[in-house]
């Protein structure tokens, strides 16, 4: 039988140690380490031999430095309502710090938020409706837009509530055997 002074020292020793793998692993996500980048990077080659454009994504999604390989030279922004119609604002690849998804758990989610939500726990994060549009020249075309979504019980989607927000979209060209990203629509 365990006596209640034991077990309260286990507890907190439970409960110290749930804490700095919390810190460790807030702290992790922030700063990408070699070991992240080269499983990153492994994981959008793969993406790109194998033309499985999801698992791509998910890499260019999670890694700073896959992003920062899969980027144009130059992307292009253009208006959201009119795609055809560039605004005259190209940004070299250095300086397109633009991009604004990412991933918490399972959701896609705007990125300003996440980082707000990490920071106070007490903000919730921005969820995003995502469409996935597969084009005729192997390009494909990401629109995302901020929405309250519910958990679907069925344990593998969500249904859209509501948007709260207005839609944009990256445009992901396919290029020397992989998908860079080339256009920014807002």
């Amino acid at each position: 039988m365990t006596k209640p002074d034991d077990f309260r020292r286990r507890s907190a020793l439970a409960s110290a140690a749930l804490a700095i793998a919390l810190v460790g692993s807030a702290q992790a996500s922030s700063a990408e380490t070699q070991e992240d980048i080269a499983q990153s990077m492994g994981e959008a080659k793969s993406g790109c031999s194998q033309k499985e454009f999801n698992q791509f994504l998910d890499a260019f999604i999670a890694s700073p430095a896959v992003r920062a390989k899969y980027t144009a030279p130059k992307v292009e922004q253009r208006g959201f309502g009119q795609p055809a119609k560039a605004t005259g604002r190209s940004l070299p690849a250095s300086a397109y710090q633009s991009f604004n998804v990412s991933h918490v758990d399972w959701q896609f989610a705007d990125t300003s938020s996440v980082a707000r939500w990490q920071a106070d726990p007490n903000k919730p994060y921005t969820a995003l409706d995502v469409k996935v549009e597969d084009l005729p020249d192997d390009s494909f075309k990401f629109t995302y837009q901020p929405a309250i979504l519910r958990d679907d019980d069925e344990g593998d989607g969500w249904t859209v509530v509501r948007h709260i927000g207005k839609p944009a979209a990256y445009l992901f060209a396919w290029r020397s055997g992989c998908w860079q990203l080339t256009q920014d629509f807002r």
